[in-house]
């Protein structure tokens, strides 16, 4: 019998975290504010004109899925005091 936390499958929740966007000739940065949450805990996911900041938090993890205009790849992504800032090339 295994009495692990892992097993446990994780609720995904949708959260709504303020979201700055600006577009120019050749990027795109996308700044996601995240207050009480570390680098470790977040994950990004970019799919074409998508972006997915997942937020992994014990058993739940929660999700912000992010319209963005076309963008090749993420190429540069810093995390500072609760500030996600990704830049993506166009």
């Amino acid at each position: 019998m295994n009495t692990e936390n892992d097993d446990i499958p994780k609720t995904i929740k949708v959260f709504d975290p303020p979201v700055y966007i600006s577009d120019d000739s050749r990027h795109i940065r996308v700044i996601v504010s995240l207050p009480g949450v570390t680098e470790e805990q977040v994950s990004i996911d970019h799919r074409g004109q998508t972006l997915i900041v997942i937020v992994h938090n014990k058993k739940i993890l929660l999700q912000k899925v992010i319209a963005i205009p076309p963008a090749e790849r993420i190429f540069k992504r810093k995390f500072f005091d609760g500030v996600l800032d990704i830049s993506l090339e166009k």
